[in-house]
C-alpha cells in the first residue's frame, strides 16, 4: 500500500483513493496504528514505592511491566534504602549491590522470556496474559463435562 492512501469497504481494491484527515481523524488513525504496533512490545521498569516503607526504613522495588498502556505492577520482595535507589538500579558498587541490580536484570530477561513464549504460542501479548504466565496461572479454561 502506499503511504498517504487508505482503502476502505466499498472502494475498488485497485484504486486506491486518497483520504484528507482533518484533526480529529488524523489522531485516532494514529492511535489505532499505535495500538497496533504496541500491543507486541513489552516495556520492563523498575520503581521504589516509597509511601510504604517497611520498620527499617527501606522501601519495596516493583517491577512495572507495560504493553500498550496496560500497567501490570509486580512486587519483587527486594527493600534497599531510598537512598540507593537511583530510580532503575541500586547505586554502589558493593557486593549486595551488584547482586540485587542482578536479579532486576533476571526479572527484566524473564519478562522478555514471558513475551517471546506467548509470541511463539500464537497468544496476545497483554498485560492478563503475562501477569497469568508469571504467577504460574493456567490460560486454558479448565473444561468438565458438565458445567458448574
Amino acid at each position: 500500500m502506499i503511504p498517504g492512501l487508505l482503502r476502505f469497504k466499498g472502494i475498488s481494491q485497485t484504486t486506491p483513493k486518497r483520504i484528507e484527515f482533518n484533526g480529529r481523524g488524523r489522531s485516532q488513525l494514529k492511535a489505532i496504528i499505535n495500538s497496533i504496533y504496541m500491543q507486541q512490545t513489552i516495556s520492563v521498569r523498575y520503581y521504589a514505592r516509597r509511601t510504604r516503607p517497611n520498620s527499617d526504613g527501606k522501601v519495596p522495588i516493583y517491577m512495572r511491566i507495560v504493553v500498550g498502556e496496560e500497567r501490570l505492577s509486580i512486587p519483587t520482595k527486594i527493600h534497599v534504602s531510598s537512598q540507593d535507589w537511583t530510580g532503575e538500579k541500586i547505586r554502589g558498587t558493593h557486593e549486595e549491590a551488584k547482586k540485587l541490580n542482578q536479579c532486576f536484570n533476571a526479572f527484566r530477561l524473564r519478562a522478555f522470556d514471558l513475551q517471546r513464549e506467548l509470541m511463539e504460542e500464537g497468544k496476545s501479548i497483554t498485560v492478563e496474559n503475562i501477569r497469568c504466565k508469571w504467577f504460574g496461572i493456567s490460560l486454558e479454561r479448565s473444561r468438565m463435562l458438565l458445567p458448574i
